[in-house]
């Protein structure tokens, strides 16, 4: 079940090792945003989920006994070009290190409600860096508009059309 953290949260937190974690990462998510709410919810496996929840924009983090576990940032918002869903996941080790990253990006047409551009970008600590861009076929806007494709070097990627009509864009890095 999920529920708002209180103080009497923050005391039962107290009686376990993950909860001492939870509630120090709660206390320092209220001192950065000090008006919003937390959501807690302990899952079955022994962790915790925190979700710190705005109108458009999301933050849930997976806590275990050594920490922050996974942190999953999501946005919405309306553009000129349409409606862009940006979600960034982060996979960290105990000391907060970073092993992987996936960032996703979606653009909508605000008429149509249809896909108009999908980005994907993904490393890890130990492999290449991904960016993979797929433009609609018969799009209107212009290529590059969500924040991953604005990434994309024209002379670097590589341009590829499936047999939809769609236009994909590659970009491969062996190091982050």
């Amino acid at each position: 079940m999920t529920i708002k953290v209180t103080k009497l949260t923050m005391f039962r937190n107290k009686f376990s090792k993950v909860g001492r974690v939870a509630n120090a990462n709660i206390s320092a998510i209220q001192q950065k945003y000090p008006v919003k709410q937390i959501y807690q919810k302990r899952l079955k496996n022994g962790k915790i989920g925190l979700l710190l929840s705005e109108k458009n924009n999301s933050d849930f983090f997976i806590v275990d006994s050594k920490g922050v576990l996974v942190s999953i940032k999501t946005e919405n918002k309306n553009t000129l070009e349409g409606k862009l869903y940006n979600r960034v996941k982060g996979f960290y080790a105990d000391l907060g290190l970073v092993l992987r990253k996936v960032e996703q990006s979606i653009l909508r047409n605000k008429k149509t409600g249809k896909i108009e551009e999908k980005a994907l970008r993904y490393w890890s600590i130990d492999g290449p860096i991904h960016n993979i861009v797929t433009s609609k076929f018969g799009r209107q806007s212009q290529f590059p508009v969500t924040k991953i494709a604005k990434n994309i070097h024209s002379g670097v990627a590589q341009k590829s059309e499936t047999s939809s009509g769609d236009i994909v864009y590659w970009e491969f890095y062996s190091r982050p």
